[in-house]
């Protein structure tokens, strides 16, 4: 699965899974992330994850330091540009 991710054209990517309490969820397959972010769960609420939950479409974000509840992992790694959907 890493080397499918490899694949989408991204700097780095994940493919992530809601947890059965449907209140955080955890990266199931990444490439190029920091460890912090990919052993964690992380609040649906949240960040670009959140934001395509509420919005049900893609997300781009060009500024992901400015997104209100931004992962902080994601957000002090430097991350800019982000998609998701």
């Amino acid at each position: 699965m890493v080397g499918a991710l490899g694949t989408l054209g991204f700097e780095s990517s994940d493919i992530c899974a809601i947890d059965p309490d449907g209140v955080t969820y955890r990266v199931l397959c990444a490439r190029e992330l920091g460890a912090e972010y990919v052993a964690g769960h992380h609040a649906v609420s949240g960040g670009i994850v959140g934001m395509v939950l509420d919005q049900r479409r893609t997300v781009v974000v060009d500024d992901y330091a400015t997104l209100p509840g931004a992962i902080p992992a994601l957000r002090d790694g430097g991350y800019v540009s982000v998609v998701a959907g």
